[in-house]
């Protein structure tokens, strides 16, 4: 069957007054553009003019990536004309063109995988003067979740589509954006009936077979014996539940396409599955049947609901940022960890394969300008290479792991400030819990803020809140964080079987992010995004520093898709 040719997307990236950068990817060498309108209750670019385009003659941008074969990735910013601004609080619409056909024209404004809402002749979003609606969450494993009276519980994620699907045109009830704050795939742990799949899209859309250092051929490993494969190899990686880790940069594509929705991709049946595990008893072919049965259940719920998902993502801006089961369980959890995974061959090209996949498919739209050509050139000469080793390969691992710092800032009122807490990690000890960002991390945090109050709407205010996105929360929940410390401490558990990297574990680190909040940045008051955690849970607190009082909420969601606590 061949392949679609929009393999995702499109997904509204980014949108603020001075550009809207909407992503896809697709299965051929195509030209792509995009089209913002002041009424999306017209008909496209048949009825009216456009207000904003790509076209880079008229100011915008239209950038496209080779990552395989079978895969391009495309990052469209749309500006104003005469570097102008869009509209506040005024609905807008957008339109795609791919080669001659837009939206309407690739059939993804009818039928059951519109993106466009009834009523709404194309899809729709708005930018707002002050921030009082959004949307935020973390977590989404296809396979888990638990049974409610009706089944198999749904993505959550698909309530945002719901929300918006009541009444579209009410900006005050619709969110103006969404963050996705961590783990939106599990690399480590992916489900029986999905992983056979995923392994063979990731080979279609790249065009070969990627070999790993270190690990033998990928074809003849068994199926749930990649964890074992991966011990082998002294890879470093900590994960206790990677018997289907994803390696190849494929793989972590294929994953990402399937859950953004763009691409059906079909469940393995158990018959078919069976011949790629080790020789099994009875007993043992029970177990596993038993496993594949619940995780089948779970994942055709979630696949069930990607429809509204993508439309969701296709109508609200989005902004993301990683957290470990994007690249792997504990990653960068300690020096320890980190030095153990940066000496291994195989550790370092795995982490490199998830890297370029979470730029590809969720960093480039988070802030453009912060991606270097010399490392978007890097992903695609290697990958487009396909050779393990050389030179390509050797530049595509150096850039990878060298590239610290993929937080960015969101510049609305209240502003928001995006927090990289993985690779600015900073390690006072082998073993210990680690200062979850670095000083550069925080000097970036001062940089950010500083040129946030440049802008003229925010330099005439005096008391201007903050919004931070970070991945785990930085107020957590008490009685857990206790715990944690309590098992580490009294060596009854591993740092990374109670996941203790919590931002308070490391009190210095947790109080030089709070002494940046009170006496360099001084918000009248901040809010905090996390997920991460698996339960949901708010808390309020004051901070004091040095005579200061900063006002904190935190928010923290439970998973959209998972076991978890509400």
């Amino acid at each position: 069957m061949p392949l679609p040719l929009v393999l995702a997307g499109p997904i509204l990236r980014r949108a603020d007054p001075g550009r809207v950068c909407i992503w896809l990817a697709t299965s051929e060498k195509i030209s792509v553009r995009g089209e913002v309108f002041a009424d999306p209750n017209g008909n496209g670019s048949q009825s009216q003019d456009p207000i904003g385009t790509s076209d880079p003659d008229l100011g915008g941008r239209e950038t496209s990536v080779r990552l395989g074969d079978h895969l391009f990735v495309h990052l469209l910013e749309v500006k104003p004309p005469k570097n102008g601004q869009f509209p506040r609080d005024t609905l807008l619409g957008y339109d795609v063109t791919v080669e001659t056909d837009n939206l309407a024209g690739l059939k993804l404004l009818e039928g059951k995988y519109s993106i466009a809402y009834d009523g709404l002749e194309l899809p729709s979003f708005f930018l707002p003067s002050e921030l009082r609606t959004l949307a935020h969450g973390s977590c989404r494993k296809p396979h888990a979740g638990y049974m409610e009276d009706e089944g198999p519980t749904e993505d959550r994620l698909a309530v945002a589509d719901r929300i918006i699907a009541k009444a579209p045109g009410a900006l005050d009830k619709r969110p103006a954006m969404l963050f996705l704050t961590g783990d939106q795939i599990y690399a480590d742990d992916v489900g029986l009936p999905l992983m056979p799949a995923l392994m063979k899209l990731g080979q279609e859309i790249t065009g070969w077979q990627e070999s790993i250092p270190e690990l033998e051929n990928l074809a003849d490993i068994p199926l749930s014996q990649r964890g074992k494969a991966l011990e082998a190899a002294n890879s470093g990686f900590t994960s206790g539940e990677s018997e289907n880790h994803l390696l190849t940069f494929g793989e972590y594509a294929a994953m990402y396409l399937a859950v953004w929705g763009g691409t059906e991709v079909g469940l393995t049946d158990w018959g078919d599955i069976q011949d790629l595990f080790p020789h099994m008893d009875d007993e043992e072919t029970a177990k596993h049947k038993s496993i594949y049965d619940e995780q089948f259940l779970y994942t055709k719920k979630f696949a069930g609901t990607l429809p509204k998902v993508r439309r969701a993502l296709a109508n609200t801006p989005t902004y993301m940022i990683f957290d470990d089961h994007d690249v792997t369980d504990d990653w960068n959890l300690n020096r320890r960890w980190y030095r153990h995974v940066s000496d291994s061959a195989c550790g370092r090209r795995v982490v490199s394969n998830a890297l370029a996949a979470y730029w590809a498919f969720q960093g480039w739209g988070n802030y453009p300008e912060g991606i270097s050509s010399r490392l978007i050139d890097a992903i695609s000469n290697h990958v487009c290479g396909k050779l393990q080793d050389g030179n390509a390969a050797e530049r595509f691992d150096r850039r990878l792991w060298n590239k610290r710092g993929w937080g960015y800032t969101v510049p609305f009122n209240p502003p928001t400030m995006v927090l990289d807490t993985r690779t600015q990690r900073e390690f006072d000890s082998n073993r210990g819990p680690a200062r979850l960002m670095d000083r550069y991390g925080l000097g970036w945090l001062q940089t950010a803020w500083a040129d946030l109050k440049q802008q003229p709407e925010y330099s005439r205010e005096k008391d201007l809140p903050l919004i931070i996105v970070s991945p785990s929360p930085v107020y957590g929940f008490e009685p857990v964080e206790f715990m944690q410390k309590f098992l580490v401490r009294f060596s009854i558990k591993r740092p990374a079987e109670v996941d203790f990297e919590s931002w308070i574990g490391n009190r210095e680190g947790f109080g030089a992010l709070m002494h940046v909040l009170t006496s360099r940045i001084d918000p009248s008051w901040c809010l905090f995004l996390s997920g991460d955690v698996h339960y949901s849970f708010t808390n309020r607190a004051e901070f004091v520093s040095n005579g200061k009082t900063l006002k904190v909420w935190q928010a923290t969601s439970s998973p959209l898709h998972g076991k978890g606590v509400a």
